[in-house]
């Protein structure tokens, strides 16, 4: 039995049984991709065609050149992908507790009426907050594919291709500190932004930063 597979939008094969469980075995496939083998009326997600054994159905011309929209359809209309509004009101609640953690040091530098002891009382206390909750962010980020926002709404970050943690290179340093720098370079960064944001409008409401860390955002 010969395979051919359906994985992120690439039609590879055909390989052999064997290979396939290889495949399997190493992680370069996962049993949710899509395969087809001669016999087959369409594309199956891997792991059912191999518990079907090989058990051929109505014979049916070789396999197509290209994945069948319907393959395809399956991969982009996810229906644990979260929502557009969801994605917003977990970025707003970050925002908000951004805000409410940099209340106490706003308010001593607005108190200090030129008193240098309460300006640097201030001033620590606005670095303690942003330090503090860029480092719990980033450690629910890294761990769990979530900012505290997120977790609220009942949405995390996956990796694209199998649905795991992303971990930190993905979640914080691609998605986040690359995608700021870009987003800091003068003219275009702004221009950049608002393409990034633009782009959960696709039908797989991935954002450029997804596309990037090749993640997605699901619920949990």
């Amino acid at each position: 039995m010969e395979l051919h597979i359906a994985k992120n939008g690439q039609h590879t094969g055909p390989y052999s049984e064997e290979q396939v469980r290889e495949m399997l075995g190493s992680g370069a496939v996962s049993p949710t991709d899509l395969a087809w083998h001669e016999g087959l009326a369409g594309w199956m997600p891997l792991e059912s065609v191999l518990s079907l054994g090989g058990a051929p159905a109505a014979p049916i011309p070789a396999p197509p050149a290209a994945i069948p929209a319907a393959a395809i359809q399956v991969q982009i209309h996810d229906p644990n992908l979260a929502g557009r509004g969801t994605r917003l009101g977990a970025k707003l609640l970050d925002t908000l507790i951004l805000f409410v953690c940099l209340i106490p040091g706003f308010v001593a530098l607005g108190v200090a009426n030129k008193n240098d002891t309460i300006t640097a009382i201030g001033a620590i206390l606005l670095i303690l907050a942003v330090l503090g909750l860029t480092a719990t962010q980033w450690y629910l980020l890294g761990t769990r594919g979530q900012t505290i926002g997120k977790k609220i709404v009942g949405i995390k970050i996956v990796t694209f291709a199998d649905n795991q943690n992303p971990g930190f290179v993905k979640a914080c340093l691609v998605r986040t500190i690359v995608i700021g720098m870009i987003a800091a370079v003068p003219y275009l960064g702004f221009l950049f932004s608002i393409t990034d944001i633009c782009f959960i409008f696709r039908d797989d409401r991935r954002c450029i930063h997804d596309l990037m860390a090749e993640t997605k955002v699901v619920n949990v």
